[in-house]
């Protein structure tokens, strides 16, 4: 009995043990979906991926300059069709596992897999016969990703992309362990079997609770990383993250209440910024009523959005009736559709909706978050008042809302897009018929024609016409989806809202939000 009972207290006090201290602790936005890079959509999953993974080149957190990472270097043919990058010598897995050129290669082609659920492997439909190789028309042999021995990767495109050394940073492209999947199956980023090769390791993750990263011991580049363990914290409410900031139980937050933002403006650890980013409404255009265009344009017209922007989101957040953002090099957004009542009545009428008088029950989805829930709410007061007709609020978390995106499982839903590179096409690729983005249902073969004629050089022609040919038929393409397509109504371009404790260093405020864990360190109290 008495070994029994020294059994028992012995497992509390193992059960009951506090958590290793961390270096850092930070308030998430939400529990990720899955920690395979490949399935990821969500820019706070990125963040994590961006930590223990790492992929040929990253970005400079402060000047978003492409730099070195698992490639060493790399060069472009003159003709820009082919890119030709040279790993470092010695790169290992986790587990100690060589990683190796093939290891690149074999996990963008699960992306462009037919039967792969990545909803981003239309970013390498510019490499030589990766489209044709996703919609089951071509061989994996036949896509344009060569390896050639352990350390020289190979990818020919199909016209020249001159931001594919920032693309190659992103974490849908971040290498994925094939020995680890092949063994493991879906079951391969539990923690007691996920493999990774960036500057940090998986070593805890509670459901719902925290998720614990430690310092990878094999990253080719360890000596650069500070921070031993970090700690993050999925809290979705605003709220609860800012009230464990402000007790000093958290470092670090990414999304700031609406309501105090006035009340912040001169603290010196309130940290803000422009985004290259979109918020809007996507639309159900397979699901009646949305169906019918004058419905989608009466939503769309009869929006205030300066009170979105001004009196609810009220962190400095533009209005638009534009997707992609202003401030592009050589490119002008396409206007989308203005504020205009009196004609989002005649619409909803045209459609056999008079007064709102038959029109079918609908419901906005959205994220249990308080912000969003305030936005839903003027949205819902907005379409009562002016088109007379009600709009049911659905609120979902985090998991829920983006399976039901994915599902088309609803009838209208807030959605953004945070630019993955500083080019238009990062925005307007999300809506073409086969992007696994777009999550509308929404089909134009005018609008992806468009597109395609923009990324193709005509023969003959000199890079400077090239480009100037291509925004021009970029910003016909966006009219064509704001004005005559409407699967989406943009509403208001975000900022960036941190805090960052006093002690935190090398944290920097950049366009795409990105943070690397692996640049900050903490200056500890005397």
């Amino acid at each position: 009995m008495r070994r029994l009972i020294a059994l028992l207290l012995l497992l509390c006090l193992f059960a009951c043990a506090p958590p290793k201290p961390a270096d850092l602790t930070i308030a998430h936005d939400a529990e990720p979906r899955t920690l395979d890079p490949g399935l990821m959509t969500g820019l706070a999953e990125g963040r994590i991926a961006a930590a223990l993974f790492e992929g040929l080149t990253r970005l400079d957190p402060k000047t978003l300059a492409v730099l070195p990472g698992v490639a060493e270097s790399w060069n472009v043919a003159e003709d820009g069709l082919t890119w030709t990058f040279q790993l470092r010598p010695g790169v290992v897995w986790s587990d100690g596992t060589p990683l190796t050129a093939e290891d690149f290669r074999w996990s963008w082609l699960r992306l462009l897999a037919p039967d792969s659920p990545a909803s981003y492997g239309n970013l390498l439909f510019d490499v030589a016969g990766a489209r044709a190789y996703k919609r089951g028309e071509g061989e994996a042999d036949a896509v344009g990703l060569q390896a050639a021995g352990d350390r020289k990767l190979i990818i020919r495109l199909e016209r020249p992309v001159p931001y594919f050394g920032s693309l190659a940073a992103f974490f849908t492209l971040l290498p994925v362990p094939r020995h680890a999947i092949e063994e493991h199956g879906e079951r391969w980023t539990r923690r007691e079997n996920i493999v990774t090769n960036g500057p940090y390791l998986l070593e805890q993750w509670l459901f719902y609770r925290e998720i614990t990263l430690r310092r990878n011991p094999n990253y080719w580049d360890v000596g650069r990383v500070a921070l031993h363990r970090l700690r993050l914290l999925p809290i979705v409410n605003p709220n609860t993250q800012f009230n464990l900031y402000e007790t000093g139980d958290v470092d670090l937050l990414f999304s700031v209440p609406a309501p105090i933002l006035d009340h912040l403006a001169n603290r010196p650890d309130f940290v803000t910024g422009s985004r290259l980013a979109t918020a809007f409404l996507r639309l159900n255009v397979t699901r009646p009523p949305f169906d019918d265009v004058r419905v989608r344009k009466a939503f769309a017209l009869a929006i205030d959005k300066d009170v979105i922007a001004g009196k609810i989101m009220r962190g400095g957040e533009r209005p638009t009736d534009s997707l992609v953002p202003r401030g592009l090099p050589g490119y002008e957004p396409a206007p989308g559709l203005a504020g205009n009542t009196n004609r989002a009545r005649e619409l909803l009428a045209e459609a056999g909706y008079p007064g709102g008088r038959g029109f079918p029950p609908v419901a906005l989805l959205y994220r249990n978050n308080p912000d969003q829930a305030a936005l839903a709410t003027v949205l819902q007061n907005r379409y009562r008042e002016i088109l007379c007709v009600d709009v049911r609020l659905d609120s979902r978390e985090w998991k829920v809302y983006i399976s039901s995106m994915k599902r088309l499982d609803y009838d209208l839903v807030f959605g953004a897009w945070y630019g993955d590179y500083p080019d238009p096409a990062t925005f307007l690729d999300c809506f073409r018929s086969d992007s696994g983005n777009n999550r509308t249902g929404w089909k134009s073969t005018r609008y992806d024609h468009l597109l395609d004629r923009a990324a193709t050089p005509e023969p003959g022609e000199s890079a400077t016409r090239h480009a100037e040919r291509r925004m021009k038929l970029f910003r016909t393409a966006e009219e064509h989806l704001l004005r005559d397509g409407v699967p989406l109504i943009p509403l208001y371009h975000p900022t960036t809202r941190f805090m960052v404790a006093p002690r935190v260093r090398g944290f920097a405020v950049n366009l795409l939000g990105l943070v690397q864990f692996a640049a900050l360190s903490v200056e500890e109290d005397e």
